[in-house]
């Protein structure tokens, strides 16, 4: 398995979704328009990706209601906690996964998707099992320790300490793998930084969308990241929407309203919304 797919299979589950398995039953643009409704998979209590109960729904779903919106149809959301639960429904789209194409794909739009014909009849449009959009955003990981602590500027820093990652991530790996002792008692990125914040840990390795929404709902934690310190460049990665069963031309109206949404500030705002300090793809994967 090439790193790059290894990122990406690592990223799917910190998201929650795995596209591998699913039933080919996802909408064109001109089904999704007849019925009238864009269906998204989304996880029932992940903030601030999602949530189905809390006052804020999530980026998102914001993000999604936009697209919605945009395309003249209202949001539907299938709640699924569990991978495999995804094989009995019938979303359209994942809103965030890692984007793994080359970098000088000159066309992402279309990398790392296979088209095949509905039922054989050249007459229908063109069905891709699973088609990425554009990049929308970057996420990265970071270090994140106490704002007393000792300064940690280097990977030699890191392995005097003990880190947390959550297990099985590929945080875990990556620092594992480069000689740092790292703990994997605390399961999720909240639970990391509430143990960083009350001294349980010296630092924590966590993706800077978990760490800006912690520092948005706990404003009296001393915390901060160490953004001079990449722990590994595959652990920074550009996220996309994908589409699933699907034609060229939903993959395009959704393309070109991801580029308006970016170019207006409108994605901007809805990530600082959540507290998170917004990263735009970056250009090389584009």
């Amino acid at each position: 398995m090439r790193h790059a797919s290894l990122a990406r299979l690592f990223a799917a589950c910190a998201f929650g979704w795995l596209g591998a398995g699913w039933p080919a039953s996802a909408r064109t643009l001109n089904e999704i328009l007849d019925r009238g409704a864009f269906t998204i998979c989304a996880s029932p209590d992940a903030l601030p990706s999602s949530s189905r109960d809390a006052p804020e729904p999530g980026f998102l779903i914001e993000l999604a209601q936009t697209i919605a919106r945009q395309l003249g149809v209202r949001l539907d959301t299938d709640w699924i906690e569990f991978t495999r639960t995804a094989r009995s429904v019938n979303c359209d789209a994942i809103m965030a996964v890692a984007d793994d194409r080359p970098t000088d794909d000159a066309n992402p739009a279309q990398a790392g998707s296979r088209a095949v014909s509905a039922d054989g009849d050249a007459s229908r449009p063109k069905i891709r099992r699973q088609a990425l959009t554009r990049p929308y955003a970057r996420q990265v990981t970071r270090i994140v320790a106490r704002d007393a602590g000792p300064p940690i500027a280097t990977l030699d820093d890191l392995r005097k300490i003990e880190v947390a990652a959550p297990p099985d991530s590929y945080a875990h790996y990556k620092l594992d793998t480069a000689g740092v002792h790292v703990r994997t008692l605390f399961q999720t990125e909240p639970e990391i930084l509430d143990a960083v914040a009350s001294g349980q840990i010296a630092a924590g390795a966590v993706p800077d969308w978990y760490f800006g929404w912690y520092r948005q709902t706990h404003p009296g934690a001393k915390l901060h990241a160490e953004n001079g310190l990449v722990i590994d460049p595959e652990l920074d990665y550009n996220v996309c929407i994908l589409l699933r069963d699907t034609d060229e031309a939903l993959v395009r109206r959704v393309d070109a309203i991801v580029t308006d949404l970016i170019a207006d500030g409108t994605m901007a705002r809805l990530f600082r919304k959540y507290g998170i300090a917004y990263q735009p793809p970056a250009a090389a994967s584009r």
